[in-house]
């Protein structure tokens, strides 16, 4: 099966890291976000991703050469015009098959499964007290009646999280085309709720199953989060070393001198780390941090830091 990854956003609540940094390669617990997402897909029966990117594309599309666990191929979203026409421009390789869409900057712990093995179509959800930041999709019998996008007024508290099922490739992309043909845009862009709206009118039922645990990983405040939980899942044992708090990861090659570290301290791959204090922190791989002592911060390489 196909799974399509939308990865081609600017990142802009995570500036100033996305402008060294696309957002899908922010690495939390020591793994980029879209490599955590890309290895679940493959454990659920993915054997292809198309990703699509845009903004610091080269560095995806190194990733997608060098580290994606099944074969990858890439696409370029030239103009930042809606997830409908970014999923659109992996259309080429959709056939009538089933293909899974699952966005590039969502870490999901549990529920990913589902959705991939789901009979038909299915929409990954799960409940939020905010319901105006997200799409919401409202429901009957088990099955979604309607989708809109980051609703003004309240119409429920079932949240899409990111993950997405389509029982054929060919439906899903002519939804997309009818769409764009259409002009017609919501909050200024193509929305892919748009396209499933329009899918759900024409008799097709999506199912709606639960996501566990997950992290829309699109500010700072919700990257250290995931980065803290995952650390405690994943690291929460002793590391070994009497200036170290754990949970803490430390990549290959990165050189700690003089420093405690944690707790929740991710030091990326080659990092430097000199008579500093660090918890609670991302470095990215290669940053350099010398006699600093730094909390609820992202840190990439060139003195970029963003707190939250």
């Amino acid at each position: 099966m196909l799974a399509v990854i939308p990865a081609a956003g600017l990142g802009e609540r995570l500036r100033p890291l996305t402008c060294a940094i696309p957002k899908p390669l922010v690495p939390v617990a020591g793994v980029p976000v879209i490599e955590r997402t890309a290895a679940r897909l493959a454990a659920a029966g993915v054997d292809r991703i198309c990703l699509v990117v845009g903004h610091l594309s080269e560095l995806l599309e190194d990733w997608a050469d060098r580290s994606c666990p099944v074969p990858c191929s890439t696409v370029r979203q030239e103009t930042a015009d809606g997830l409908g026409s970014a999923v659109l421009r992996a259309a080429p390789l959709m056939s009538s098959e089933p293909v899974m869409v699952v966005l590039g900057d969502t870490i999901f712990d549990s529920g990913l499964e589902d959705v991939a093995l789901s009979a038909g179509s299915s929409i990954g959800v799960a409940r939020v007290c905010e319901p105006s930041r997200y799409g919401i999709v409202t429901e009957r019998d088990g099955f979604a009646v309607s989708v809109v996008e980051k609703p003004e007024e309240r119409v429920g508290d079932l949240a899409i999280c990111g993950a997405y099922r389509f029982r054929s490739g060919d439906g899903l992309s002519e939804a997309l085309e009818r769409l764009v043909s259409s002009g017609r845009r919501t909050r200024g862009e193509f929305q892919l709720t748009d396209a499933i709206q329009r899918m759900i009118e024409a008799g097709e039922k999506f199912e709606l199953p639960r996501i566990g645990r997950w992290f829309d990983c699109g500010t700072a405040a919700s990257v250290l989060e995931a980065n803290r939980v995952l650390l405690d899942s994943e690291r929460g044992g002793s590391m070994g070393n009497p200036g170290w708090t754990p949970p803490v990861f430390t990549g290959d090659g990165a050189v700690i001198a003089d420093s405690r570290l944690g707790p929740h301290a991710s030091i990326g791959r080659d990092c430097r780390i000199v008579r500093s204090r660090l918890s609670d922190m991302i470095a990215c791989d290669g940053a350099v941090i010398e006699e600093e002592d730094i909390r609820r911060a992202i840190v990439a390489p060139g003195g970029i830091r963003l707190h939250a």
